[in-house]
């Protein structure tokens, strides 16, 4: 090729004869040293950041029981059986940072770990690029760094046509989990947080994601755990192939080590301004408690003199910018108000100790709130937002969160006129024997 060149042109091909073996010799040694990493990397935990909302420490809000509810799972070998997990719980529960500290706190057991956070906008390329980020990996660096074949070759090296970004990372993946098994004899263990994310916005990524999963746990491989609010994620996962998939319902702190959180932090706040936040508005919900508590704060701080009312106000107004009730329209419906209605109803009935704790207390079976709405479907519809919740494997139907629970009741009481049918509410068990008793007529018709 040189030597058929003009005398003016052999210098400059001759040049480029010798750059693409050197290029190419320059990305294979790239390709070897960013093995090393990624194996570095996974080894160290070096993907998993730091814990968030830090300040838990100073506030010994201790979360033991939990913490190690985890490291049981996130050690275990999976010998016998080694299911991946979903673990679920309510928005501001605080579970992605008991993931980050269980995850720290069992290194030398686990012997590495790699975490994924799914981005905001939660697409099948977004998540590819979050494990490339969490991997320190990227399968096309000796394409980057062979700029001759990319100049003289690009129909062999063509990023544009069609490819599945993901399942590249999914085979890197089952390469590194071999590898890992071989040397410490377990499987690897892999981390994605925010699965809702994709949930909303790209259920097929999330169904691959799920293929992958069951896949690595026959194999014994890899044990995949995904991390997700209550809605979308885990309806998704639930209503499709269940095989090898536990579920952890993850636990809110006790009313009394909320208040003692407040109690520790906020000197003015008298136990009655405690109380009253602790059970109108933060229950035992650790985010919001924590929210609560820097309102509270810097209300005292930067108003002297304030009264609780005002700092009461204060709490329920930030509380109420962060529920995201406001943005659902399934609370419009009248099947969100009857549904309030009559968990709020069930709560009058309970004894004075017991209505503090809205989210455990104010509750129906979810055969009574089938019965109460009509279907399944509705339920299930409600219940994937921000406001009501299907606990306990759909056994029980209750309020998200205390917010929640204090933004219905002042719905309802503003509503009053506009939904006169809730009136009926106050039998609500003669409402659900006859939900029920139609049901029952619907199913036995031809």
């Amino acid at each position: 090729m040189v030597w058929q060149r003009t005398l003016a042109e052999r210098p400059g091909w001759a040049l480029l004869g010798s750059a693409v073996p050197l290029s190419f010799f320059a990305a294979l040694t790239l390709e070897e040293w960013e093995e090393l990493t990624v194996k570095w990397r996974l080894e160290r935990g070096a993907s998993i950041p730091a814990p968030g909302l830090p300040e838990l420490e100073e506030l010994h809000v201790p979360r033991d029981t939990e913490k190690q509810r985890l490291l049981r799972l996130f050690s275990s070998k999976g010998v016998d059986e080694l299911p991946y997990l979903l673990l679920q719980g309510p928005h501001a529960q605080g579970k992605t940072t008991l993931v980050r500290q269980a995850l720290r706190e069992g290194l030398e057991t686990t012997k590495g770990a790699i975490y994924v956070e799914v981005p905001v906008d939660g697409t099948r390329r977004d998540l590819a690029r979050a494990i490339s980020k969490s991997m320190n990996y990227d399968p096309a660096a000796w394409y980057y760094a062979s700029w001759p074949e990319i100049v003289f070759f690009p129909a062999l090296l063509d990023r544009k046509g069609k490819r599945d970004d993901l399942a590249l990372y999914q085979k890197k993946l089952v390469g590194l989990a071999k590898w890992f098994k071989a040397k410490h004899k377990r499987p690897m263990l892999l981390v994605i947080d925010n699965v809702n994310k994709l949930a909303q916005h790209d259920p097929s990524a999330l169904e691959s994601l799920r293929s992958f999963a069951k896949s690595m746990a026959d194999e014994r491989l890899i044990r995949v755990i995904f991390v997700t609010s209550d809605g979308l994620a885990p309806k998704q996962l639930k209503e499709g192939n269940r095989s090898r998939m536990e579920t952890v319902e993850m636990q809110d702190i006790t009313l009394e080590q909320a208040k003692t959180l407040l109690r520790n932090t906020v000197e003015k706040a008298s136990d009655e301004l405690i109380n009253r936040v602790v059970c109108e508005l933060t229950g035992g919900r650790i985010g919001n408690a924590i929210r609560a508590r820097r309102v509270m704060a810097d209300k005292f701080a930067s108003t002297p003199g304030v009264s609780e009312d005002e700092v009461y106000r204060a709490v329920e107004t930030k509380m109420e910018s962060e529920a995201g009730g406001e943005a659902d329209i399934r609370l419009s419906t009248k099947e969100a108000y009857k549904l309030a209605g009559a968990l709020l109803a069930r709560h009058a009935s309970l004894p004075p100790e017991q209505k503090c704790d809205v989210v455990n207390n104010a509750t129906l079976t979810f055969v009574d709130a089938v019965a109460l709405l009509g279907t399944k479907e509705r339920v299930r519809e409600l219940c994937a937002g921000n406001t009501f919740w299907v606990r306990d494997d759909d056994e029980l139907v209750s309020f998200q969160s205390a917010i929640a629970a204090h933004l219905m009741r002042k719905e309802l009481n503003v509503s009053k006129e506009k939904q006169p049918k809730l009136k009926e509410l106050d039998d609500l068990d003669a409402v659900i024997a006859t939900g029920a008793a139609n049901a029952a007529a619907r199913a036995t018709k031809p």
